[in-house]
């Protein structure tokens, strides 16, 4: 995986949506503002190796050219007195601590490995989380 260190400190970068049907991202999303592609360094990752990087990070990868599936994986930790603006309500899971505000629908923990209540709320969760960010795309497109 290519990426440029340091590259987190600029924060949120444009990002264009494209119907690209072999991009796992959920839009299709691709960094489209300039910025200076010299010092990229390469992380090499063997099969079953992963990386761990802030979401803000400039990165790529080529094509996954093997018979299995590339996953990807991301994470965010909140306090519960964050807010979201999307109309729709969001899900989270409470890891520490008491929640005092409320602000988001608490995730029920699995009970089981991939069963059929897992799969419903995981669901549910990822709609959620798409149709916040089809609104913030819209909103952020707009200001520019």
């Amino acid at each position: 995986m290519e990426v440029l260190p340091g590259s987190h400190g600029q924060g949120q970068l444009h990002h264009g949506q494209f119907d690209e049907p072999h991009n796992m991202l959920s839009r299709g999303q691709t960094l489209t503002a300039d910025f200076e592609r010299e010092g990229t360094v390469f992380m090499v990752l063997k099969a079953g190796q992963m990386s761990l990087h802030h979401t803000h990070l400039i990165h790529r990868s080529g094509p996954n050219l093997s018979s299995d599936r590339r996953i990807g994986f991301g994470i965010s930790y909140i306090p519960t007195s964050a807010t979201c603006r999307a109309s729709v309500r969001q899900s989270a899971m409470l890891v520490r601590g008491v929640d005092r505000y409320g602000n988001f629908d608490d995730e029920p923990r699995p009970l089981t490995d991939d069963g059929a209540a897992e799969q419903a709320a995981h669901a549910a969760a990822v709609a959620r989380f798409r149709a916040q960010n089809v609104e913030e795309f819209a909103r952020y497109e707009a200001a520019q």
